[in-house]
């Protein structure tokens, strides 16, 4: 499997299960209603308003064991003006994920272990909507 292949699908496996929960939705064929929280692979579109950007990147492959170790960025957008849409909605991924580990997302990906190592407030984007990096 080539490097762009798994971490699409590393992104994929994330998004399938943050969808599953109900935190966004996971539309790959399709537009995303205005209401809704989409989520998707590296682009940041204008909409819909609130929105998970999921962004996989290596970070160490360690050829002696077979193995590697990916990071993977989640940036997420409020729907609105309220810095406090977009803390609530960073806050509902890491309350899901932080500390897990040892479980195979659906795309087949083997996840050993998930934490965050930094995160920042993004600022706020040209319509006023609070951005943050996870």
């Amino acid at each position: 499997m080539s490097s762009a292949d798994f971490e699409f699908k590393l992104a994929k496996g994330f998004a399938e299960l943050l969808a599953s929960t109900g935190i966004g939705v996971w539309a790959e064929n399709r537009a995303y209603a205005p209401a809704e929280t989409g989520i998707t692979y590296r682009s940041f579109p204008d909409s819909p308003a609130s929105l998970i950007v999921l962004s996989p990147y290596p970070v160490r492959d360690d050829v002696s064991q077979a193995s590697a170790t990916y990071g993977l960025q989640i940036r997420t957008r409020g729907g609105n003006t309220s810095a406090k849409t977009c803390d609530d909605l960073a806050g509902a991924i890491y309350d899901l994920l932080h500390g897990q580990g040892n479980f195979a997302l659906s795309t087949g990906i083997h996840v050993s272990q998930v934490y965050r190592q930094s995160g920042a407030s993004l600022g706020q984007d040209s319509a006023g909507r609070w951005g943050r990096s996870d």
